[in-house]
């Protein structure tokens, strides 16, 4: 594992953050609520988060447990390093990230199958991803 590269030395990469959102939905049931809340505070909980991230190799939103992981787990340093300074997906684009989003993956998947070259793909994504 690697840091992402920067274009200057000295800058701090803005790595992308996604992931799993676990929420409790409000509904006709205060009981169910409460105990979908017990169930969340459950997995959130600092063993717990650092028992699923051994699991399936992500890292524990708890800066503390990520800290902690990276000791355990030093094959998996450089991505909690990157998630200090991440932001998520949408921070900056906001309801255009699904337009932005499909660009990418389309300019992804024609460069590997050799349908663009790279630089053609990503011209094409910049298309898709800016039109109106």
């Amino acid at each position: 594992m690697a840091p992402i590269p920067v274009p200057r030395t000295g800058q701090t990469p803005v790595t992308p953050l996604g992931g799993e959102v676990w929420t409790v939905p409000q509904n006709a049931s205060k009981s169910r609520q409460e105990k979908a809340a017990q169930v969340l505070a459950c997995l959130n909980s600092s063993p717990n988060q650092l028992a699923l991230a051994e699991q399936h190799f992500t890292v524990p939103s708890r800066t503390a447990m990520a800290s902690q992981y990276a000791e355990q787990v030093p094959s998996m340093a450089a991505f909690v390093k990157s998630v200090e300074a991440a932001r998520a997906r949408t921070s900056e684009l906001g309801v255009k990230w699904p337009k932005a989003a499909t660009g990418i993956y389309t300019a992804i998947q024609s460069a590997l199958t050799g349908e663009q070259t790279p630089q053609e793909a990503l011209r094409h994504a910049q298309q898709i991803a800016t039109s109106d």
